[in-house]
Parts: structure tokens; sequence; C-alpha cells
């Protein structure tokens, strides 16, 4: 009787965990809200939250000042998840959310899409450059920043000071 009732109790947990794994926000890039059009002082766009509103405010200071100082329109994008029926990678999402925001001036493309998805399993940061920004921020240059500054903190789950490094 012990055995049946453990095992009607494990199946049960087991449910409640996958449905919760598929209950998860899962974004298609046109669910992405693009905060500069309600507020052109704001670059993040974290519609679930995962960041602390000081880390968010602290972003996007210094956003505006990269912007102002050095003419780079950078936006940061937090997601849980990405719809991987409709996107066969973070890369591919991050390319079309760059492209359909028009990040970046269109005759320098100075533009710079930071995206980072943040559920277990499925943690990933992708940098996505316009052809001016790529200059500097070359894919081996980016992925030396992820690498040694970024990913440590995100590791830890501290997303906002992964961000702000």
């Amino acid at each position: 009787m012990k055995t049946s009732t453990l095992k009607c109790i494990a199946a049960l947990s087991l449910l409640f965990i996958v449905a919760g794994l598929q209950a998860q926000n899962r974004y298609r890039v046109e669910d992405v809200p693009n905060v500069q059009l309600q507020d052109y002082t704001r670059y993040v766009s974290d519609p679930e939250n995962a960041l602390d509103i000081g880390d968010v405010l602290l972003l996007d200071e210094r956003l505006a000042w990269l912007r102002d100082s050095l003419a780079l329109e950078t936006a940061i994008v937090v997601l849980p998840a990405i719809d991987t029926r409709q996107y066969g990678s973070a890369k591919e999402f991050a390319t079309e959310l760059f492209n359909r925001w028009g990040i970046g001036d269109k005759e320098i493309h100075n533009g710079l899409l930071i995206l980072l998805l943040t559920a277990d399993g499925e943690r990933e940061i992708v940098f996505e450059t316009g052809y001016g920004t790529e200059k500097v921020l070359t894919d081996g240059f980016c992925k030396l920043i992820q690498v040694q500054k970024m990913v440590p903190f995100l590791k830890e789950g501290a997303y906002g000071e992964g961000l702000i490094v």
C-alpha cells in the first residue's frame, strides 16, 4: 500500500514539474515589448522582471551614456525562453528582433542587441551587432566578453550583475 501511494505522489510531482516547464513563457519577436517606444530613455526590455529595478536603472543610464558618447545604440532584452518551434536558435531570434526594432542608425549601422535567455536548460546570451559596430565588436571579442565577464555571474543567476560588467 505504501509503495503505490509513493508511486502516485511521484507521478503527480512529475506531472506538476512538466506542466510548470510547459507553462513558462516562450516569446516570439512580435511579443517582446520595445521599451524605447514608450520611453526613449529606456533600453532594457525585461517583461518577466528577471532583473532588479536598480540594475535596470543602472543599465539604462550606462546605455544612454554609450549612445550619447560613443554613438552606440544598444538594447538589452531579457526573456525566459523563445518559441523554439518558430526560431531555430537564439541567434536567429536576436537577428530578427534586431532588424524588426531597427536598432542603430541606418547610415552607420551602429546597433547592438544583447539577448539573455534565463530559463533553466536554455540559458544563453547572444550579441547581435550592426555592420558598423561589428568592426569593433567582432564575434571573437563579443564571445570573450561573454565568457570572461558575463557568464560567471549568469551561472549564479545574478543576471543584472552579469549585464552590468
